[in-house]
């Protein structure tokens, strides 16, 4: 028989086995408030889950147009956040309140002025930070490309762990 392995197996966890995980209350940092707006803008102050950009490691073409692997308007992690995520972690209620931004994707949040895989904007109520949101000294992260500043780095979950989380340091 195939023997079907996981990223999971890595780390002593296995596929068809049932585990038990604590689910404490997502505690968030505020990287800006809008007090004109009343908004703020937050980000989850561990990690607290692992999952791929994309499940599909191939181009594709939709509606005619080739879309990459790493094209994040029509990744699964983004259909994966604003929708299991959010149905998951926060109550209908608080869903309500849960602003839409406007996600810059253009090759100026990447670290690759020659990126030719950027892709659309999108509107969406939980994303990824970008590339320019984490050299963003507004945000309280250091102005350059510095892998010691620690506001960057998110201490995993056990959750996010098992499912193929590496921690740092």
């Amino acid at each position: 028989p195939e023997c079907i392995t996981s990223h999971q197996d890595d780390k002593g966890y296995h596929t068809n086995k049932v585990y038990y995980f604590r689910f404490d209350p997502i505690k968030w940092k505020v990287l800006t408030v809008d007090n004109d707006s009343n908004k703020a803008f937050l980000v989850a102050d561990l990690a607290l889950d692992s999952q791929e950009i994309n499940y599909n490691p191939n181009t594709q073409t939709i509606d005619g147009k080739r879309i990459y692997p790493n094209n994040y308007e029509y990744s699964t992690i983004r259909s994966w956040l604003n929708d299991n995520f959010l149905n998951a972690a926060f109550t209908q209620e608080e869903q309500t309140i849960i602003m839409q931004t406007m996600v810059d994707n253009s090759v100026s949040t990447t670290n690759d002025s020659r990126n030719n895989y950027t892709c659309n904007d999108t509107l969406d109520k939980i994303f990824l930070l970008s590339y320019s949101d984490l050299i963003n000294p507004k945000y309280g992260f250091a102005d350059t490309n510095d892998a010691t500043d620690i506001n960057r780095r998110k201490e995993p979950t056990d959750y996010a762990l098992a499912q193929s989380a590496i921690r740092f340091g």
